[in-house]
């Protein structure tokens, strides 16, 4: 057992000076017989009785102020949740209508099915175009997370391009005191140009791509304000899905997806991440405190209630 205000026991030497000072007082029991005694101090054994309980009665009340109590410890073991970042295209070429409405409302709800599932994840949201911005700090909050992607549109910023070295340095940010640093994009891919720069970026930072591909092999045109979208040169932009993304995925350790109109290639992206980078398991100790304060105090109540009720009138 132990006192939380230890100091407070102190007080119980009052009344051993009190005690010591009237031991130094004249005993009157040498002046006279025991009949005469008992005749001129009336009551001499109940006022003493009556000293022990009401001393009893204040150490009993100086235990209870000084607080004691039980420590006992325990372990208590979780499971820490994983942090990832996941990432959905802004880029202008997600508006193309190859997907149904289009890519970016296809890739919007692709995502929600990934937030809804049961995973044991942090999440951390970022959009991103020609620079990534964040959508929703790490969180295991679902609803919140299922909020603020529904609410994200496209006219919120001005698409232009799509840099993907931005968006691993962004993400990189989000996951520098993790271990295993996984990235799960939602993209048409962006431009087909070499990736190499990419690959390197993310080897020597250990980010792990996931790429949920959204876009058709086939491709399709991009309409800005009612216009089909033309180079320099006035020629008709066709944009396709970018499979040279898979170079980076393979590269980085981690899995390239095709779309699909079922939840299924989710499911399975999810099962990947949680095999390959399983929750630790996090040992506590946590301390639990069993307050013992009512015990002296219910006892100092009760000598209380005798010594006052019991006495003669």
């Amino acid at each position: 057992m132990h006192f939380k205000y230890s100091y407070v026991l102190y007080l119980l030497i009052l009344p051993i000076i009190a005690f010591v000072f009237n031991r130094n007082k004249t005993d009157y029991k040498q002046y006279f017989a025991k009949e005469m005694f008992n005749r001129v101090f009336v009551n001499y054994k109940s006022q003493t009785i009556r000293s022990l309980l009401l001393t009893a009665c204040y150490a009993l009340v100086v235990v209870a102020a000084a607080g004691p109590v039980i420590y006992s410890k325990t372990n208590n073991t979780a499971n820490k949740d994983i942090n990832i970042v996941t990432a959905i295209d802004m880029s202008k070429s997600m508006t193309t209508k190859d997907v149904y409405p289009n890519r970016f409302t296809f890739a919007k709800q692709r995502l929600l099915d990934f937030i809804k599932q049961e995973h044991g994840l942090n999440i951390a949201i970022v959009g991103y175009s020609d620079f990534p911005f964040l959508i929703s700090a790490s969180t295991n909050d679902k609803n919140t997370l299922t909020y603020l992607v529904s609410h994200t549109k496209l006219k919120q910023i001005n698409p232009q391009g799509t840099n993907l070295l931005a968006l691993l340095q962004g993400a990189k940010h989000l996951l520098q005191n993790d271990k295993n640093r996984v990235v799960v994009i939602f993209t048409d891919g962006g431009h087909s140009g070499i990736l190499s720069k990419d690959i390197k970026y993310a080897k020597e930072h250990h980010l792990h791509i996931f790429i949920y591909g959204v876009a058709t092999l086939k491709g399709s045109v991009i309409k800005s304000e009612g216009k089909i979208l033309t180079n320099v040169h006035h020629q008709v932009v066709i944009t396709r899905l970018n499979t040279n993304t898979q170079k980076l995925c393979k590269a980085t350790k981690g899995a390239f997806f095709m779309m699909s109109t079922s939840s299924k290639g989710i499911n399975r992206l999810i099962r990947i991440i949680k095999n390959r980078y399983p929750p630790k398991s996090k040992v506590a100790q946590i301390s639990n405190v069993q307050e013992l304060y009512y015990i002296p105090l219910m006892a100092a109540i009760v000598l209380f209630l005798l010594l006052f009720t019991g006495q003669r009138r």
